[in-house]
């Protein structure tokens, strides 16, 4: 038997050594097994270090132990980029007996080093942890045969430094857990067993709806249970405790989990009577140096959790809470927050939410020799039942004796006195009968780190309802007065009528903006400046409600004085030198306005109407008529980046996002800017007229200097759909240099290459359109358009297709050959940029042109040329030797290939000109001809002339004579024929002779 079990154990060690060779040798056929494995079933990116696999039975013999290190998970969409988690170590230890007979597997220990787990739900309840492939497969026929019974202890679990944050938008839910550790142990195997466990966590955040229970808080809990999972999983707590910073909480009950609910029923007090444990609780925002605090008085929190929890009911609960002659005082201030009494219940014992009482039946505390005292009962949650009296008496001043206030200045009686009684019912309009006053008065606010106070505030406001009608309800703001740097200001207003609230609000004075920020710190945002304002507004919720803004009478003036503002959005930032309105019902008029947008001068003028629902309404439209000026408007500020999400072992990067117009504005801006910088341009003198509508901005008579040019353009950028930006243009350009706009627009260097090897200008009159992409260029490919093109003079340079046709024609002048008066159209389609067919002079010689160039650089241009004779190179005039005189000859070349690398040829070439040489040879045959016959018609003439002289000098009976002459005349016809037929072909007839 020994020897046996020698045996196995030698085996067991000869297979795990076995695996450890397996992983080292082959390793990346393993890792591409799990690759594998991982994609089929994980909808995620999982990482890990596959080096960092180790298994081991001699570190822990005679246990197994395996180890993975960093190890994670990363969403994917719609939680693109966000790590569910990221273990840096899990460590297994399994001992190898109990897994090779197989009833029970024992796991000494499960250890997880520094894990870091964020869970997320969004609103519509996707979560981030369901990451499962869903599976294709078919459920499997269920087997008649038991299955196996395995059982798995857990000897001990343990968590060390985890990082757990909880966000759920469906449930309103935030919770976050800074330093957690965690250990615990339990015998699962049995179907009754105790749970052993141990937790703390250097600091706790819990926010339901907007509001933080726990900010911080330390916790160290110590939870034992006893878990039934016979039937029914069932926990009952035993000896245990929980610390939140010094306060500390026992349970004690049960906790059933039953098909589709949760059963329970608890009872919790607390295990510490001080009164200071409670104040621990306290955010240290609220509650500086609490560790030092000086306290007295006692305590008791207690309550229960009793019923059933499920989607339809919830358990009862109550909870009392009691504080008996508290006190606190910090031990380097002279007075004490002393006198503290409470005695408070939050009844729900009969498990409706509706019935739930909150009853503050005792509150008092002493702020020095300043009392607040009071009492509080509100009964239901739907119709509230109040009963409230509270009085407050504070002297801000001595605030400072029991409080740190390090920088912070205060003074002034403040008075609160409230007493209200009865049911508030906004479905049966009532509202408890109340006589609610509160007054502040030689009030003053001083911050060392801000060198002006708010001095001499008074405020005297109230609420009053004497019948118990909600619309009998009065609210005043009688007086709201203050001094801040030499500038009073000075509120007040009134709202009664609450079934239709009508308001009566006037407002007068200086406002620093720097000084509401000191008070009230604007996040991720930066305001300075001041404000002047005189302003009246009256109105009604129900004309607000019908959206009849010109009915709300809105009138006065307001001013602008050095501003500056700043935000996360708005990085660039605003400031306004001066500005000044007034202001109607009906509109706005902007009087002067300086100041800068970015780096950015700008001055306006004009009206804004409609301002008021653009202010209280999602969907209304501001609308302006506005005059616009600036020195040097600088639009490359404005080209937003966008930073794409990171995951691990990657660099943030950004990309540029489109600038869109927002669609709730209708401008009209005529504009005179000196000078606008886009990308690398520089456009001056731009003057015309702008409007921004519906996400489109339109532009009118737009003129502008650019590259030495005169611009003039009616066009649209349109981003009523910013995923899909468009741009329209007519453009009318003159004396726009070639190589300049060759090396500043991307349009040019990809369509009309020809242009960097031209000295000169050109004018157009052209259309075009297209698409935008993130980089607010146009998007080649999605261009369109057409138009003429003309040019004065200019001069080509280094052109080599034209290289090509001046060595194969040995005509020297078309190397660089100067352009004059050349006017031709022009269309872009489906990527190409068409050359209609036109005639022009290339170094003096006429030629015509077609022919289309792509956007990947491939050219086919179709180009003739009337070459004369004489200027033919050598190889020409010895291959068509009959060519002579003045005679001119056409040739055709096609030129194609790249413009870079240009393929000429002689268009149908040898056959076309052996045609034209022919044709000329016969037209000079037929001229000399012509010239033989003209010459033997004189000769003719003549004889015959002479012929007749004779025949009247002869006498008509001397015939010898006659004949005589006859024949002279016949020879002198036979040498002027054989002249006409050069080439020796006479043509004979029988009666020649006689003729």
């Amino acid at each position: 038997m020994k020897k046996a079990l020698l045996i196995i154990v030698g085996v067991i060690v000869l297979l795990i050594g076995g695996i450890e060779i397996a992983l080292t040798f082959y390793k990346d056929d393993i890792k591409a097994i799990v690759d594998e494995q991982i994609a089929a079933n994980v909808n995620a990116d999982v990482y890990y270090d596959f080096d960092q696999l180790s298994l081991s039975i001699i570190r822990d013999f005679p246990s197994l132990s395996v180890k993975l290190g960093d190890f994670g998970v990363i969403g994917k969409a719609p939680f693109a980029g966000d790590t569910l988690t990221h273990i840096d170590e899990l460590s297994v230890s399994v001992n190898i007996m109990s897994v090779i007979s197989g009833d029970e597997i024992k796991v000494d220990g499960l250890y997880i080093t520094e894990p870091r787990l964020l869970i997320k739900v969004l609103e519509d309840g996707k979560a981030n942890y369901d990451i499962a492939v869903a599976s294709t497969e078919e459920a499997p026929v269920e087997e008649t045969e038991e299955s196996s019974d395995i059982k798995i202890s857990v000897d001990k679990w343990e968590i060390k430094d985890g990082f757990v944050v909880y966000d759920d938008k469906s449930l309103a839910t935030y919770v976050e857990i800074e330093g957690l550790n965690h250990e615990g142990s339990g015998d699962f195997t049995l179907e009754v067993f105790d749970i052993l466990s141990a937790t703390s966590a250097k600091a706790m955040t819990v926010e339901y709806e907007g509001i933080k229970y726990f900010n911080k808080t330390k916790l160290d809990a110590d939870v034992n249970l006893n878990m039934d999972i016979s039937s029914v999983y069932t926990f009952k707590f035993l000896e245990n405790s929980v610390k939140l910073n010094d306060f500390v909480i026992g349970f004690d009950g049960w906790f059933k989990m039953p098909d589709d609910s949760y059963e329970m029923d608890i009872t919790f007090e607390t295990k510490e009577s001080e009164f200071k444990s409670l104040l621990s609780l306290v955010p240290p925002d609220f509650l500086e140096g609490y560790e030092n605090l000086e306290t007295s008085g006692n305590i008791s929190f207690n309550g229960f959790v009793k019923g059933t929890y499920n989607e339809e009911v919830m358990p009862g609960f109550k909870m009392d809470l009691k504080v008996d002659n508290g006190m606190f005082k910090y031990p380097d201030l002279p007075t004490a927050v002393s006198n503290i009494m409470v005695d408070m219940t939050v009844d729900n014992e009969d498990a409706i939410l509706d019935n739930m009482i909150i009853d503050i039946r005792k509150m008092h505390l002493d702020f020095g020799k300043n009392p607040i005292n009071g009492r509080v009962r509100v009964a239901g949650l739907t119709d509230y039942d109040v009963d409230a009296d509270v009085n407050a008496s504070l002297n801000l001043q001595e605030l400072s004796t029991m409080f740190p206030m390090d920088g912070l200045t205060m003074k002034g009686l403040f008075d609160l006195k409230v007493v209200s009684k009865g049911i508030y019912s906004e479905t049966k309009g009532t509202i408890p009968t109340t006589d609610a006053k509160m007054t502040l008065s030689n009030g003053m606010v001083s911050y060392a780190e801000y060198p002006v106070p708010m001095e001499n505030i008074t405020v005297n406001a109230e609420v009053i309802n004497n019948n118990g009608v909600l619309n009998d309800t009065k609210v005043n703001v009688d007086q709201f007065d203050m001094l801040v740097g030499g500038e009073p200001f000075h509120a007040d207003g009134h709202i009664y009528n609450l079934d239709d609230a009508t308001y009566d609000f006037t407002m007068k004075g200086g406002l620093d903006f720097a000084l509401i920020d000191k008070i009230y710190p604007l996040e991720d945002m930066k305001l300075t400046g001041k404000m002047y304002a005189d302003i009246q507004t009256k109105g009604k919720m129900s004309v607000i409600e019908a959206e009849k803004y010109d009915q709300l009478p809105t009138s006065g003036t307001a001013s602008l004085e050095n501003l500056t503002f700043t935000s996360v959005d708005l990085p660039q930032g605003i400031t306004i030198s001066e500005a000044k309105a007034s202001f109607s019902p009906k509109e706005m008029t902007l009087q002067k306005y300086e100041g800068t947008v970015g780096k950015s001068d700008i001055s306006l003028s004009g009206n804004i109407t409609n301002y008021i629902a653009y202010a209280l309404s999602e969907n209304a439209v501001l609308k302006g008529n506005m005059s616009m000026y600036s020195k040097k408007f600088d639009t490359n500020e404005w080209m937003t980046e966008e930073e794409e999400a990171t995951t691990v072992d990657t660099v943030a990067t950004t990309e540029e996002e489109i600038v869109a117009i927002p669609k709730d504005i209708d401008f009209k801006f005529n504009a005179k800017l000196d000078e606008v910088l886009y990308d690398n341009l520089s456009m001056t003198n731009m003057v015309g007229s702008i409007t921004m509508k519906d996400g489109i901005m339109n532009m009118k008579d737009l003129k502008f200097n650019l590259l030495g040019g005169t611009f003039a353009t009616n066009g649209s950028y349109d981003t009523s759909n910013p995923s899909d930006p468009k741009f329209s243009f007519d453009l009318d350009i003159k004396k726009l240099s070639f190589k300049k706009s060759y090396a500043n627009f991307n349009s040019f260097q990809a369509m009309a290459p020809l242009a960097q090897n031209i000295n000169g200008d050109f004018s157009t009159l052209f259309k075009i359109n297209g698409k935008l992409g993130k980089d607010m260029l146009p998007i080649l490919e999605s261009l369109s358009g057409a138009g003429a093109v003309s040019i004065k003079d200019a001069a080509l340079e280094g052109v080599k297709a034209l290289s090509k046709i001046s060595s194969l024609t040995n005509i020297s002048e078309l190397n660089n050959p100067a352009l004059k008066d050349i006017n031709f159209d022009a269309s872009i389609t489906d990527g190409k940029l068409n050359i209609k067919p036109f005639d022009f002079k290339l170094a003096g010689i006429p030629a015509s042109l077609e022919g289309t160039t792509t956007l990947s650089g491939q050219i086919n241009y179709n180009m003739k040329m009337d070459v004369p004779a004489e200027k033919l190179g050598s190889s020409f005039s010895s291959k068509y030797a009959s060519l002579t005189g003045n005679s001119t000859l056409k040739l055709p070349f096609a030129i194609t290939g790249t413009y870079d690398d240009p393929k000429v040829g002689m268009g149908d070439g040898e056959t076309s000109l052996t045609e034209q040489v022919a044709d000329q040879a016969k037209e000079q045959l037929k001229e000399e001809g012509k010239q033989v016959t003209d010459s033997a018609k004189v000769v003719l003439k003549k004889e015959a002339e002479n012929l007749l002289t004779n025949l009247k000098d002869t006498s008509k009976n001397n015939k010898e004579e006659v004949k005589e002459s006859v024949d002279e005349v016949k020879d002198a016809a036979k040498d002027a024929l054989e002249k006409i037929n050069p080439f020796g072909k006479k043509k004979k007839k029988d009666n020649d002779s006689n003729e």
